[in-house]
């Protein structure tokens, strides 16, 4: 018959460890989920030099914030430069 090796008892307790493992990473993932509400989401339609059809991009309040920010940054170094 068969006889169990050292391998394959290990390979037998990592296969039942892993899930036990997986359930207590979700669980912290969920718990960190419940902590910090989502953000809402807005959505704009945005033309591309070149492209006829518009491009709906979605972000959060902040990451439209950052976006923005960055654009007029750089924009005015633009014109500042006298390009």
């Amino acid at each position: 018959m068969f006889k169990p090796t050292a391998l394959t008892v290990a390979a037998a307790a990592l296969a039942f460890a892993l899930p036990a493992q997986a359930g207590e990473t979700q669980s912290n993932e969920d718990q960190a989920k419940v902590e910090q509400p989502k953000e809402k989401r807005i959505c704009r339609s945005e033309n591309f030099v070149g492209s006829r059809k518009p491009v709906k991009t979605c972000k959060t309040a902040s990451e439209w914030e950052a976006a923005d920010s960055v654009a007029r940054r750089q924009f005015n170094e633009r014109d500042r430069d006298g390009n």
